[in-house]
């Protein structure tokens, strides 16, 4: 399957603390997605977020994120 065609991601727990400009980059290649989920992450910020124009639904629970960040 192609990046492209990927319509949900899923990565609870993965811990990656914060968006990098390498994960953004990456994730970013996921043009066609639909759904993402990064329930417990332990994101601080949404600082990096990449652009996911097709997006429809973004999970966030669970997370270490303020209201100033959003």
């Amino acid at each position: 399957m192609k990046n492209e065609e990927v319509e949900q991601l899923i990565l609870d727990e993965c811990h990656f603390k914060a968006f990098t400009p390498q994960l953004k980059k990456e994730l970013e290649k996921f043009t066609g997605l639909l759904y993402l989920s990064l329930n417990d992450c332990q994101l601080k910020s949404l600082e990096h977020l990449p652009s996911l124009p097709s997006l429809l639904k973004l999970d966030l629970l669970d997370n270490q994120l303020t209201d100033d960040c959003l």
